[in-house]
């Protein structure tokens, strides 16, 4: 079947790019934005060399590259972002034109619901409009409903710590998705990566609310296990054609075979257990498929994880081994649901590696999938170089470069070589 499928057909594989709102959008007024006034300075001051910006994956490889934009306050303010707000419609044109068939943005909840007691009609509407653009041009929305960010009113309350967080959220839930098209194939994202926002903002304290608190961070994870449980039996009950799951970031956790192999095994399966898992296995009877975000490759000696020399590094540090997906695809083989890639990608200013990457990558998940694992799409991350949350501007994991002042879209080469991939693998 053509990517170019009639609105009412399912596509063989879903081949497309991912965005989230915050960071593509411009204008937001959330928690994001609060924290990002707060802490500006402080995340230019502290940017330097030998800060490690791969959250213990590895060193920057090349400070030079990123200096002037890592030394500047204005780099951590989001601000108008890729102004697709005003652009989307340029946007979806650019999924159009490279001929992909999937489409994830992910909706705005501040935007929505300004204040407790009040939604926004016309917000809600311009969504609505977006998903049905995306179905006129045989585009399948892939919708997240929770991309990090929250509304100012939810954080006075408590934010996530709070146990009306669930409730809240579905109430916001409920608005939504009672409004977005339910006659068209849709794939909701209840909530991107709950392992890792709990993590990082409440262990790690690198992200909103910026703490370091087991007891919070506990609550947390509950309340995000219940309102992802609670959201998929209501969007089912609105809509049940809708395809549910919540986004979970994957770590390749490669344990070394040497003279303690045995206790690297089980340092592995560890950090598998406490990074990778946990809200799946409470969450797999309410996953209707497996939403799949990989992005890091570690390898676990004694505890100390430390990659290959041998292995290049994204511009964030990040060590890249093409093998990664697949070895992520085949852990999640024991859930029995199909799995869609939801975020593959890398920072890349100079759009050096990303070809290789995304070439390789696929052909390893191309294995994978000859040797039964139910992969149905991949959705590159990301289609425009954009704000990368506590890093500003200057990671450039885009298909499309954007001008900062005129916000015209400039495709690389990396995307005609992923476009030459899905056009390869697509039936005429």
């Amino acid at each position: 079947m053509s990517p170019k499928q009639a609105n009412n057909k399912i596509p063989d594989f879903y081949w497309g790019v991912s965005t989230s709102a915050h960071q593509i959008e411009g204008e937001n007024h959330n928690d994001w934005t609060v924290w990002e006034e707060r802490n500006a300075k402080r995340l230019a001051d502290s940017a330097n060399a030998n800060k490690n910006y791969g959250n213990g994956a590895g060193l920057l490889p090349d400070w030079n590259l990123i200096r002037e934009f890592a030394k500047s306050p204005q780099n951590y303010i989001s601000g108008r972002a890729m102004d697709s707000w005003r652009l989307w419609k340029e946007d979806i044109n650019l999924i159009k034109s490279m001929g992909l068939n999937s489409y994830r943005f992910s909706i705005e909840w501040s935007r929505v619901q300004p204040a407790k007691d009040k939604f926004d009609n016309m917000a809600i509407a311009k969504y609505v409009q977006m998903a049905q653009y995306c179905l006129d041009n045989g585009i399948t929305p892939f919708i997240t409903l929770h991309h990090y960010t929250n509304p100012v009113w939810l954080t006075d309350m408590g934010g996530w710590e709070s146990r009306l967080a669930p409730t809240l959220f579905t109430t916001y839930i409920e608005y939504v998705v009672k409004r977005l098209p339910k006659d068209q194939p849709i794939y909701y994202t209840v909530i991107n990566e709950p392992n890792a926002y709990a993590l990082i903002g409440w262990i790690v304290g690198e992200w909103p609310p910026a703490k370091h608190n087991y007891l919070a961070y506990r609550k947390v994870k509950h309340n995000l296990v219940e309102a992802h449980k609670q959201s998929y039996k209501l969007i089912k009950d609105i809509n049940p054609t809708a395809q549910v799951s919540s986004a979970v970031n994957l770590v390749d956790y490669e344990p070394v075979a040497n003279l303690f192999g045995g206790i690297n095994q089980l340092l592995a399966k560890l950090a598998r257990h406490l990074t990778n898992e946990w809200f799946i296995d409470q969450t797999i009877k309410e996953q209707d498929y497996i939403a799949l975000n990989q992005y890091m490759h570690c390898v676990v000696n004694l505890g100390y994880y430390k990659n290959p020399s041998t292995e290049p590094k994204s511009d964030l540090g990040w060590y890249l081994n093409p093998q990664s997906l697949a070895n992520v695809v085949e852990e999640v083989k024991k859930y029995n649901k199909p799995v869609i890639i939801t975020e593959h990608g890398l920072a890349d200013a100079l759009d050096s590696l990303r070809s290789w990457y995304i070439a390789e990558s696929l052909k390893a998940l191309q294995d994978s999938i000859k040797k039964g694992s139910d992969v149905r799409g991949y959705l590159h991350w990301s289609l425009l170089d954009n704000f990368e949350w506590d890093k500003g501007y200057w990671p450039k994991f885009g298909l499309y470069s954007v001008d900062p002042v005129s916000q015209k879209r400039s495709q690389k080469p990396s995307a005609r070589i992923y476009q030459a991939i899905v056009r390869q693998n697509s039936p005429s």
